[in-house]
């Protein structure tokens, strides 16, 4: 495990096994291990990074096992896990802070600058594999996926006609303008219609191994062109905000120094390596 997960989990471990180990008198608890209780209401605070309660509570009752034994065999006066709990704790301190004092006012990125953005660099963008923008809906049975056809031919828009109570009740699988590579889409036969189909004309009912398949192809770019500003708009809003948090980050580091007497002994530092 890299140091830095190593760090953090153990400061993590400490703070849970802090909680969770306290008296909770007149609390309803789920679990209890020994002493240790997980009370209902640190389980309903957990609720939005454990999607998974059963698989919350196992994690708990194996962390407190754990951590009663290495209590119990001295593990908390060894000066190693005191200096990494130490170097986690302060790791934790400083992600909560460049969270909140960087990073938090550069979460979005405006579409405008994203746009300039591409059009400045859209040759460092170019597909290294075909792409389609398509629709399509999968149905359970052949009748549905004729009628919802029918539908596309007199001239419904896609929105209008996937919206149908009727398209709905057996409906298995919807796609709404969505980018595809032959290596991601599914089923295969897909891949077929959006190299043979005529842009924005609905397809025949296509029988597939999971159901009745109806696509519509919007757009289609080949290997080594320019994509479409939607296909990698999210690839460069990270980019832009990696490259804004990285900016204020050396920016900031470098006004800590400026404000702050910083003595490194480089001799010092050069003996310790031998």
């Amino acid at each position: 495990m890299p140091r830095f997960n190593r760090l953090v989990a153990l400061a993590a471990l400490g703070y849970l096994l802090q909680s969770c180990s306290q008296n909770s008198d007149g609390e309803k608890y789920v679990a209890r291990v020994g002493n240790a209780q997980l009370t209902e209401k640190e389980m309903q605070l957990a609720e939005g990074k454990q999607p998974f309660p059963r698989q919350y509570v196992s994690e708990w009752v194996t962390t407190e096992l754990l951590y009663q034994e290495a209590l119990k065999r001295g593990f908390t006066e060894s000066d190693v896990v005191r200096r990494q709990l130490e170097d986690a704790r302060k790791q934790l301190i400083i992600n909560a802070f460049l969270d909140k004092a960087l990073y938090e006012d550069s979460a979005s990125v405006s579409a405008a600058d994203l746009e300039t953005e591409f059009r400045n660099h859209a040759d460092a963008y170019r597909l290294r594999e075909d792409v389609a923008q398509m629709s399509f809906a999968i149905f359970g049975e052949r009748d549905a996926a004729t009628a919802f056809r029918f539908r596309l031919l007199r001239r419904a828009r896609w929105e209008e006609a996937v919206a149908d109570p009727t398209a709905q009740a057996s409906m298995l699988r919807l796609a709404t303008r969505e980018f595809f590579s032959q290596s991601v889409l599914y089923p295969e036969e897909l891949w077929k219609i959006a190299r043979t189909l005529n842009k924005e004309s609905p397809s025949f009912v296509v029988k597939t191994n999971v159901g009745y398949c109806v696509a519509v192809v919007h757009n289609i770019r080949r290997q080594g062109e320019t994509p479409e500003f939607g296909y990698v708009r999210e690839e460069l809003r990270e980019r832009s905000l990696m490259d804004r948090r990285k900016q204020r980050y050396d920016s900031l580091v470098t006004a800590l120094r400026a404000a702050t007497p910083v003595d490194v002994r480089l001799d010092a530092v050069d003996s310790t390596a031998h």
